[in-house]
């Protein structure tokens, strides 16, 4: 009998979670565009908005990274970055933030709103 195990033929890929003390490392540091993902657990509109993004950060592996940010527990970035409304989605490029949405739960919007940036940011642009 074979001790082999399995491996799954596609990997899916997940938001990373972030806190105050590794955001530098996660968003502010990385190369590519980052978008950040403020939320609260408690949030009915950012439950919602966890399988949209969970689908992104999967079909956009490798191009934009997805990072959330749970403002109960990591007060001082909120602050920092003045989220006073959540879910907010935060498009960060070089450490510089670029682009901002507020309470917006639509995949078809986050594209919309967010694509420019991302082709942009991606040198896809001709």
């Amino acid at each position: 009998m074979s001790t082999r195990t399995r491996t799954p033929a596609h990997t899916v890929a997940k938001p990373t979670r972030t806190t105050d003390g590794r955001f530098a490392f996660d968003v502010l540091r990385q190369e590519g565009p980052v978008l950040v993902d403020f939320y609260a657990s408690w949030c009915p509109s950012c439950q919602h908005l966890e399988p949209v993004l969970d689908e992104l950060a999967n079909e956009w592996a490798g191009l934009v990274r997805i990072v959330k940010l749970d403002v109960e527990r990591n007060r001082a970035t909120a602050d920092r970055y003045g989220v006073r409304g959540i879910p907010t989605l935060i498009l960060f490029e070089g450490g510089v933030e670029q682009h901002r949405l507020v309470n917006v739960v639509k995949r078809q919007r986050i594209e919309d709103e967010l694509g420019d940036h991302l082709v942009t940011a991606l040198g896809l642009r001709d």
